[in-house]
């Protein structure tokens, strides 16, 4: 048992020494990640699935007929404002290219 302690003991130094690495290791990687840009940063969510639902309307009419009217009032609501906001900033993104022509 007095072996089995000592082994205790020395996971437990060693858990330390890794815990307080990863924590500078974590600050370290916070830095790094705020310069970070990605690919995605350009992708409007609100017009990516405004397309998307679009693009179903289209294509699959009653599997969007099925889709919108198998939501209840809440997401009704949820997907109307969702929607009213993509078209806000269609709106935007059209001002502003008009602005730069």
């Amino acid at each position: 048992t007095e072996r089995l302690q000592q082994n205790v003991e020395k996971l437990v130094t060693e858990g330390q020494v890794i815990a307080d690495d990863e924590s500078l290791l974590s600050e370290e990687d916070i830095e790094e990640e705020l310069g970070y840009i990605s690919p995605l940063d350009s992708v409007d969510p609100y017009l990516a699935f405004k397309s998307a639902l679009s693009t179903l309307q289209a294509k699959n009419p009653s599997g969007y007929q099925v889709s919108t009217t198998s939501l209840n009032m809440d997401q009704q609501v949820f997907l109307t404002e969702v929607m009213r906001m993509a078209e806000q900033k269609e709106a935007e993104v059209a001002a502003a290219g008009a602005g730069q022509v």
